[in-house]
């Protein structure tokens, strides 16, 4: 027995296509038999569609002669589809953005100047730093997300940054301003 996590992908008769957490789609029998749950713990079990997110504890059946073991899925926990999240960026994110560290730099300092593309920071030590700025970077201040255009030189800011496979840096979030009333 193992647990399997994911996204269903397609629900057949019997069966049940599940996309996991690691992009691979696993195609398992689901019997009429399985006990099926709602994972908010409500009586209720949400309707069993493309989108949702199931939990399933399944079986891999060793079939003599074959290769490949078969899946039935013995208990099944259901939580609905999340809504759709509506889009802050024209820019789609690629598959490869999520394989190596996003954001896990993070510089403070006085913005010395911003445009085309890049965003010069120069730290308390008068070390200045060129990053290349994103098409989803994300601008905020109090608390709010802003436009690039609201971001003046001269402001200090807090930088999430991370290192591009080539090792260039690149900003996914400039933060600046009180998120308190009165700063």
């Amino acid at each position: 027995m193992r647990l399997l996590r994911g996204e269903v992908m397609q629900v057949g008769a019997d069966t049940l296509t599940i996309r996991d957490t690691l992009m691979r789609s696993n195609e398992c029998e689901l019997p009429a038999a399985a006990e099926r749950l709602a994972t908010n713990g409500s009586p209720q079990v949400p309707a069993l569609t493309r989108g949702a997110y199931v939990e399933a504890i399944v079986e891999q059946i060793d079939i003599a002669g074959q290769s490949n073991a078969r899946c039935v899925i013995r208990t099944l926990y259901v939580r609905a589809p999340r809504a759709p999240v509506a889009a802050t960026s024209n820019r789609s994110t690629s598959f490869l953005d999520n394989l190596f560290p996003r954001g896990n730099l993070v510089y403070t300092g006085t913005v010395q100047g911003i445009s085309d593309g890049r965003l010069e920071l120069r730290s308390r030590r008068g070390v200045t730093t060129e990053f290349a700025v994103r098409e989803d970077t994300t601008f905020s201040t109090g608390g709010k997300v802003v436009t690039r255009d609201e971001l003046a030189p001269q402001t200090v800011v807090q930088v999430r940054a991370g290192r591009t496979f080539r090792g260039d840096l690149e900003v996914y979030q400039i933060t600046w301003g009180g998120i308190l009333p009165g700063q």
